[in-house]
């Protein structure tokens, strides 16, 4: 059945092959189930099928490669909780797979654009069921690994021009990889949704756009226009790409806050300043870190050069009600200090 090599490979290369090959040869009809809709032989023919089809036949397959693995059904986000204390059948519309190697992981072969150890951001919501016949097990599905966003920013603003051309590289990964491998599926699609913050892009490149299990590189080349007159302009040296708006707006909350995975931005900011001008003021350096998040800004004049540091990260997938207040503020706090402006006047 596999047309890849499988001699010579531990347990974990058997079952990241053998999961590889699912989501390279079988694909999803977009519907979620917790059963399958169709014979193995049918499917393996048609190579469609629903989220069971598709995760039942790769748990047999992995089984007949002797690599333990059992199917775990649970609720997707658009289809609610799970109550564990009370978890009727139809509280269940989805089928994972729990893969039982050295470091068990969860698997679901949906998804081309995820790696073999990884499950779609749907199906992290809470606790899955593991079908046992000899006893009851749940597991976590929320996936405590930090996806990260790293972007390096070089712009050099010309008053005269009213133009500023600016240089982007951006490094993603885990799931902002996959998200953006998901939402803009080509380079067209890319340069479309980044001439909403760069006016004029004129070449973009990517980096390991199919190569799944590596962080996805894009570097963006242009200009966009700057505000100014009477030897004033502004501008904002993150370019809208950090977070802008605090969507948290209740002074209490009485349910979990949510953020599916933890998320890690990082900026630096090479800014040239054009001569015959200088900054009106420089902001200052500010700095916190606890176990719920981190925010640090530093701000760093070398001549004509301003180099600016950057990150906010919010360390954990869900936060409790009794945390609720605080991470409000932190992000509060993001949406004030990354999208203020720096003012430029004639010296």
């Amino acid at each position: 059945m596999l047309d890849t090599p499988v001699e010579n490979k531990n347990e974990s290369q058997l079952a990241q092959t053998i999961i590889n090959y699912a989501k390279q040869n079988f694909t999803w009809n977009g519907i979620s189930s917790k059963y399958a809709s169709q014979s193995a032989r049918s499917f393996y023919k048609r190579k469609n099928g629903n989220s069971a089809d598709i995760n039942l036949f790769l748990c047999a397959m992995l089984k007949e490669a002797g690599i333990d693995a059992e199917p775990v059904i649970i609720s997707t986000r658009d289809h609610g909780k799970v109550d564990s204390q009370y978890p009727f059948g139809h509280f269940f519309n989805y089928t994972v797979l729990v893969v039982k190697t050295d470091n068990p992981f969860l698997a679901d072969a949906t998804e081309a654009t995820l790696p073999y150890d990884r499950i779609p951001p749907r199906c992290m919501n809470g606790k899955g069921l593991v079908i046992d016949n000899n006893a009851v097990k749940w597991v976590q599905l929320n996936q405590q690994v930090a996806a990260q966003k790293e972007v390096n920013l070089f712009l050099t603003p010309d008053p005269l021009k009213k133009i500023m051309t600016v240089n982007m590289a951006m490094h993603l990964t885990e799931f902002d990889a996959y998200e953006y491998r998901r939402k803009y599926k080509n380079v067209l699609k890319i340069e479309k949704e980044f001439s909403k913050v760069v006016d004029d892009v004129v070449n973009v490149a990517i980096d390991n756009w199919a190569q799944y299990s590596k962080p996805l590189g894009i570097r963006i080349e242009g200009a966009m226009k700057i505000q100014g007159e009477g030897g004033v302009f502004k501008i904002n040296p993150f370019m809208n790409l950090a977070l802008r708006e605090n969507h948290l707006r209740q002074r209490e909350r009485k349910y979990p806050v949510d953020f599916i995975y933890p998320k890690s931005r990082l900026f630096h900011i090479n800014l040239n300043i054009p001569d015959g001008y200088k900054l009106k003021n420089v902001p200052g350096n500010y700095e916190m870190d606890n176990s719920l998040a981190t925010i640090m800004l530093k701000y760093h004049k070398q001549g004509d050069l301003l180099k600016i540091e950057g990150q906010y990260s919010l360390k954990k997938a869900v936060y409790s009600p009794d945390e609720y207040s605080r991470i409000r503020a932190y992000l509060r706090r993001i949406v004030e200090k990354f999208n203020s402006e720096l003012v430029f006047v004639k010296d």
